[in-house]
Order: structure tokens, then sequence, then C-alpha cells
């Protein structure tokens, strides 16, 4: 999703310029853990829920392939945070998959095993290191670590505006 970034200057300086745009973006197959715990896995009942969907949700679901990018992190809990970036449990399904990657009513139907970005996954996915997951991981909840990602700035995009305002006004 856009951001708006402001960047305030006290004093005399020369006029900011934000860096250019960064055409560098993860594809989930950059930062798809190895082994993702079954509780990412959705639950078949869930799946079953969305097939019978009235709602925006059952026209828009369609499950990302490893070359794709991740759609906007949300800054939400539970659900709702990771129902936009399902991919197939068992990554060698996109090989041969088993039908259109937006046939909720085939995937539902025979019960084919979808699951969530992990919150490892969604960290990843805005440039913090594993190490720095580390940290958090098993501090708090799930719910909070998809959260924490949601409302981050990606890292590369922060560094680069610290970059340019260091370079531009380090001797002021």
């Amino acid at each position: 999703r856009e951001r708006l970034f402001v960047i305030s200057i006290l004093g005399e300086h020369t006029p900011f310029i934000f860096p250019k745009k960064q055409d560098r973006v993860h594809t989930i197959g950059e930062i798809l853990e190895d082994n993702v715990d079954e509780k990412y896995i959705v639950p078949h009942h869930c799946v079953i829920g969305y097939q019978n969907k009235k709602s925006i949700f059952r026209n828009r679901f369609t499950l990302k392939s490893p070359q794709d990018h991740a759609y906007c992190l949300v800054a939400k809990g539970g659900r709702a945070v990771i129902t936009n970036n399902y991919i197939f449990n068992d990554l060698s399904m996109y090989d041969n998959p088993p039908c259109k990657l937006n046939d909720l009513d085939y995937i539902a139907d025979n019960n084919i095993p979808i699951r969530a970005l992990t919150p490892k996954e969604y960290w990843r996915l805005q440039g913090f290191t594993d190490n720095q997951f580390s940290k958090v991981d098993g501090k708090i909840s799930d719910n909070q670590l998809y959260t924490q990602a949601g409302n981050s700035i990606t890292v590369s995009v922060i560094q680069a505006i610290f970059e340019q305002l260091f370079k531009k006004h380090d001797s002021v």
C-alpha cells in the first residue's frame, strides 16, 4: 500500500530530495520457510466457508504462486491479515497445478491443502532478518507478529530515506 513520508529539517538546509523508487521487491518464493508448522494450513471448514461466501473475498480469491509478489500486508490480527496471501501447502503442486489458482470451488471440493504465509515470512517480506525475527518470536502471539509486519515500513525503504537524509545533511 502507499505510504506518505514527511521529512522535516530544522534550520538552514538544502532541499531534501527523496530517493528514487526501488524496483527490487521480494517474490513469495524468496521468503518461504522450508518447514512450516501445520497450524498455518487453512482448516478445510474455513475453505468451505470461503467457498460459500457471497462476499467480495470469494470473487477475489486467488492463490499466490512462488513467482508472485505478496499482496499488501495489513495491520490486523487473526485470519484477516492472512487471507490475501494463500499458497498451496505442497509447493510441488505449482509444477503441475490441479486447477487454476483462483478456482476456490475445486480447491474446496477436493480438500486441497492451502496455507497462509507465516509471521516469519511476512517479516522477511518487510526486509527483516531471521535473527531480528527470532528476538520476538515466541515472546508475542502470531497475531501480534502479523500486526507488527503490517504496521512496519519496509526496511529497504526507510534505509534509503535515511541514507539520503544523512548524505545531504550530515554537515548541517
